[in-house]
């Protein structure tokens, strides 16, 4: 019986042991549990704040790219309002042309018509 008391005391202090070890583990777990979940956090917030600084440099790009059309595209009415004038005047020209032509043409035949 004397051999049993000092087995049980050692198994009980091994078992106390053992649950220290347990406790201590468990500590050290829910640390780099609580670490790891930071750093999760960390990672996902520096996500966030690239996506962030592409979403802005997106919408710049997007306000740069509308002004350059709408540039390109006032260059293009310009030059068709100049290609317009132009056609206006060459076509003033030609009725001014016809103009005298008609008047010429009646000139001629109105004296034709004297001389006959």
């Amino acid at each position: 019986m004397e051999k049993e008391l000092p087995k049980k005391k050692r198994l009980k202090r091994k078992i106390a042991d053992l649950k220290l070890t347990l406790e201590s583990q468990k500590k050290k777990i829910a640390k780099k549990d609580r670490k790891a979940e930071q750093a999760l956090l960390l990672e996902k917030q520096k996500r966030a704040e690239k996506i962030a600084d592409l979403e802005h440099a997106l919408n710049k790009a997007k306000q740069k790219l509308m002004k350059e059309i709408a540039k390109e595209q006032h260059q293009a009415i310009d030059h068709l309002e100049g290609y317009f004038d132009e056609v206006d005047h060459r076509y003033a020209n030609l009725r001014e042309f016809w103009t005298l032509i008609k008047h010429e043409i009646h000139d001629l035949l109105g004296h034709n018509k004297r001389e006959a």
